[in-house]
């Protein structure tokens, strides 16, 4: 037990959030043999924070970090796979009452032999590219990721704005033929926003908070495909405008990238 740590009433989870279980006791039947799993979500969220690194305290149903981070992991959907293992869906909802919003709220996607490592497999995908994020939108200076400051005039109807894009971490997997041409300007972590900016734009000088997922990929078969959500929820602009960017690659075979940024007023730096 942490001394920072009150316990304190359940936070308001999104209406939009489709995740509701934290506990769910699953019947399996594969052949011959057939067996039970419990499985706890805020405990499985618990342990891969732990592995982490991650001081935090796990109430019955969110967990709240050392810095005041409220995470509220919910089970979505579970199903068997023929070879006998586990599919998962879960969410994550963050939230801060200095800075981000109730409503930010993102999608795992996971497999495994068994729900709990299926389970520990997506929530540590998540750790790995979604919290940096988080945690840096609560900082002035970001630690973890990279930024993009963008500064807009005040106008008859608008406040200035001082803005800001955190850039999490990418994954970036490529098939890359023998003989492949090199791409004009090599993938970096800034590309998904900037090559996207027209669609973004209004986003970023809207002064609204929004985490957004970032998936672009090009299949087997050469299709664009893409994936963009806005706090958890599809934003077909996005994935248009993703799906345009994809078209702009050259061809290396199957190839994705991935990423989740967030939009935000810059915070003040003090004084020093």
């Amino acid at each position: 037990m942490f001394g920072w740590h009150k316990p304190t009433a359940p936070p308001t989870t999104s209406g939009a959030n489709p995740g509701k279980a934290v506990k769910a006791s699953i019947a399996f039947a594969n052949g011959g043999r057939t067996w039970k799993e419990e499985v706890d979500i805020v405990t499985s969220l618990s342990e891969v924070l732990k592995s982490g690194s991650h001081p935090h305290a796990a109430e019955k149903s969110w967990i709240k970090l050392a810095g005041g981070l409220i995470l509220q992991p919910r089970l979505v959907s579970l199903h068997p796979l023929e070879n006998g293992g586990v599919q998962t869906v879960t969410t994550i909802e963050a939230s801060h009452p200095a800075g981000i919003p109730t409503g930010v709220f993102e999608y795992q996607h996971a497999a495994g032999d068994t729900t709990q490592k299926a389970l520990g497999q997506g929530f540590e995908g998540w750790m790995r590219g979604d919290l940096p994020v988080f945690l840096d939108a609560l900082q002035t200076r970001p630690k973890f990721c990279g930024a993009l400051e963008m500064n807009f005039s005040a106008t008859d109807a608008t406040p200035e704005r001082k803005r800001r894009v955190i850039l999490g971490p990418v994954v970036h997997l490529l098939n890359r033929p023998a003989a492949s041409p090199p791409e004009e300007h090599p993938f970096c972590p800034c590309c998904l926003v900037t090559r996207t900016l027209d669609t973004m734009k209004q986003r970023i000088a809207d002064g609204g908070f929004y985490g957004v997922r970032l998936f672009a990929m090009r299949g087997a078969d050469g299709a664009a495909e893409a994936d963009c959500r806005l706090n958890g929820e599809d934003w077909e602009a996005g994935k248009a405008a993703l799906i345009k960017y994809v078209e702009s690659w050259p061809d290396l075979g199957v190839e994705f990238r991935k990423q989740y940024v967030i939009i935000q007023d810059q915070p003040a730096i003090p004084k020093a």
